[in-house]
């Protein structure tokens, strides 16, 4: 399943981070391979979140990521040559190969990388899914080339919403045929806003099984920070009422619910 996650803003719903913690939880919960990616270049990227060897400036050789990343699957795709194992041979495996992460080198600018990923994306998408059972998406929110169509062509799109009352105005206003399948996470979630998730539902008529949320959470931001996201809910996810970090693990795995529940119509 393709689950493409976008936000309509950049940088305020946390669209990186949720699918950061989704993903993991959900591998911890189904058992499923997954493929990650983004197609855009960032540095604040998902390898930065799951991989702690970044964060102890481990160097990243340039012949090593020559040879993996998008980028290199995409020059191959171009190629034509070597495509049997092009998915894994290019990822980052991660979680006893539960999770094929493609990383990006860098080494073209995003004008470049995006006009040559739209110009594979739907060959990329082939070769994903025989690889992978869930392929996350980290998708850009606007002039993007391949983000047309990744929204188009996932089997479904999870959007990110904030609590700001203008940047869901925006949204609900502009982005109406999203709709049809979607599901929403809000991010950096506060119980305590006056726009909290049930504020939301109701003013916007969102079916309650579509919704979820992603507290923020301190220590999951520094795990994010570290590069620890793995380990962290690796470590936390089955801990009991009594841990401070329950409320925030018990709302992941509802949003991972939610989207099984997606599955499964």
């Amino acid at each position: 399943m393709k689950l493409a996650f976008w936000s309509n803003v950049h940088g305020k719903s946390g669209v990186t981070s949720n699918l950061a913690c989704v993903s993991v939880m959900s591998v911890l919960l189904n058992r499923r391979k997954s493929i990650l990616l983004e197609n855009h270049i960032n540095i604040n990227n998902l390898e930065r979140m799951l991989n702690e060897s970044m964060f102890h400036e481990v160097v990243r050789e340039y012949d090593l990521y020559y040879r993996i990343g998008i980028e290199q699957l995409i020059r191959q795709i171009h190629s034509g040559y070597g495509l049997n194992n092009a998915v894994k041979s290019s990822s980052l495996s991660l979680m006893n190969n539960s999770i094929y992460y493609l990383p990006q080198n860098n080494q073209i600018n995003q004008e470049i990388f995006d006009y040559e990923l739209n110009t594979v994306i739907y060959s990329l998408f082939q070769l994903l899914e025989l690889e992978g059972e869930d392929i996350y998406i980290d998708t850009a929110v606007n002039g993007n080339l391949s983000s047309k169509i990744i929204l188009e062509e996932a089997d479904l799109v999870v959007v990110n919403l904030t609590q700001n009352p203008y940047i869901l105005e925006d949204f609900f206003d502009n982005y109406n045929s999203i709709a049809k399948k979607a599901v929403y996470l809000i991010g950096n979630y506060n119980p305590e806003s006056k726009y909290n998730s049930k504020y939301i539902l109701h003013k916007y008529r969102i079916e309650r099984e579509k919704i979820a949320v992603i507290p923020y959470n301190v220590h999951f931001q520094d795990a994010m920070t570290d590069g620890r996201v793995i380990g962290f809910i690796n470590q936390t996810y089955k801990c009991n009422k009594k841990c401070e970090d329950y409320y925030f693990m018990r709302e992941v795995k509802n949003a991972v619910k939610m989207i099984e529940r997606f599955r499964e119509e």
